[in-house]
């Protein structure tokens, strides 16, 4: 007994702290609205922190192929797309056995950047450089070249039908359709 009366008032303690009731949410707390998915419903965060919520964020922010944009063979035999009698936005050409891609969108010169395009099944992405360009200050593109597998994985994501994402960190998502010319570009380069 002489050992268990100088545990007492500790005992006494803990049991008065778990009685306490001391629940970490209110009860005048609203419950979370049901469509919120995971943690979609934290505040906070920059974006959603699960797989779920981020891919849904993501299909919402693709933008559709914009009117008047289309696939067109340049004069050098390269596969453009953009805004009919404007500067591509997207430049796929064959220089050697190199797939050259220039994407139009503004970035300091010498920024890195990686290229991402996926479609049905198939995804391919490749490292950019922001290239300064004549014209003066802030005129700048962002251009990669690659060789063999990475540039038949580029192929592959405009192989079958349908659209293409193309992803390049900074720059809008732009969404473009699967094409002949661009097709004609890829098979000269495998070559």
């Amino acid at each position: 007994m002489k050992h268990i009366f100088p545990l007492l008032p500790f005992v006494a303690a803990l049991a008065l702290i778990a009685c306490q009731g001391n629940d970490p949410v209110a009860e005048d707390a609203a419950p979370p609205r049901d469509e919120l998915v995971g943690d979609a419903s934290a505040d906070g965060l920059a974006a959603p922190a699960n797989a779920g919520a981020a891919e849904a964020v993501d299909k919402a922010a693709l933008p559709v192929v914009a009117d008047g944009m289309a696939w067109s063979a340049g004069p050098s035999g390269s596969a453009n797309f953009g805004p009919s009698g404007a500067r591509p936005v997207l430049t796929f050409a064959c220089q050697g056995n190199a797939l050259s891609v220039a994407r139009e969108y503004p970035a300091t010169p010498g920024r890195t950047g990686t290229l991402s395009l996926t479609s049905g099944g198939a995804a391919s992405s490749m490292p950019m450089l922001a290239v300064a360009k004549p014209g003066g200050p802030g005129e700048s593109q962002w251009q990669g070249q690659v060789r063999g597998d990475t540039a038949r994985a580029v192929a592959r994501a405009f192989a079958g039908e349908g659209q293409v994402q193309v992803t390049l960190g900074g720059a809008p998502a732009l969404t473009v359709p699967t094409s002949p010319v661009a097709d004609a570009v890829f098979k000269r380069c495998a070559r």
